[in-house]
């Protein structure tokens, strides 16, 4: 498949009700709104492409390099990942990026980006607290890990940037639904920032409750 099927595919798959919400989150580039689920969809009719993935990345268009991320080589991929993680510039980028980095370390065996939490760019430390939240929801965690991140949520996410709190609350909610004693311990840290108030980019963004999202989750047998 070329550059320009794949983008044909892509704007075939468009839906205008999501450009505004990814313009909103900071996306400069062209793009078609095509949802999560879709490149998903789109993205196992290709498998694994480096070499058109590494296309993709480069052109034009926001929703082929989301779907670039989807279709890397995560070995060949491992050795770029600080040049693909400095060009992020939105939070729908950064989210695609951090999906795919996150696997590339898992590849690795390596620790869910090192340091990158400490990062000087905001996007990187982003990703690095959403690698986090993806090991949360694996129940990849140990519990030595999940005291550390509690605690280093509770000690930095005032001083943070809103598009990290943001990711640091859904990593502190991950943390919560691995078993009924970190719920407890999640939501001490919830009542102690509880009136944390998120400067987010996107100006309909709703900032979650960890308390209340936990209650309702821990109220249903399914979850």
């Amino acid at each position: 498949m070329t550059v320009d099927e794949v983008i044909a595919q892509l704007q075939a798959n468009g839906d205008e009700n999501h450009i505004e919400q990814f313009q909103r989150q900071g996306v400069k580039l062209e793009t078609f709104g095509v949802s999560y689920s879709k490149l998903k969809r789109i993205a196992k009719t290709i498998d694994c492409d480096h070499e058109l993935a590494e296309a993709l990345w480069q052109a034009p268009v926001h929703d082929a390099r989301a779907l670039a991320c989807m279709i890397v080589d995560l070995q060949a991929i491992a050795s770029q990942r600080e040049a693909w993680a400095d060009a992020v510039d939105n939070i729908q980028i950064c989210d695609a990026v951090g999906r795919m980095l996150s696997k590339v370390v898992a590849t690795e065996s390596a620790e869910p980006l090192p340091n990158w939490r400490q990062h000087e760019n905001p996007w990187h430390r982003r990703m690095g607290w959403q690698a986090v939240l993806l090991s949360a929801q694996k129940h990849q965690m140990s519990d030595d890990d999940a005291e550390a991140f509690l605690a280093e949520i509770h000690r930095t996410i005032r001083g943070e940037q809103g598009v990290v709190q943001e990711m640091q609350l859904m990593a502190l909610m991950a943390i919560g639904l691995i078993d009924p004693t970190w719920r407890a311990e999640v939501e001490q840290v919830a009542e102690d920032i509880a009136d944390l108030k998120i400067k987010h980019p996107d100006s309909k963004f709703r900032q979650p409750d960890p308390i209340k999202y936990l209650e309702k989750k821990w109220d249903r047998e399914d979850f």
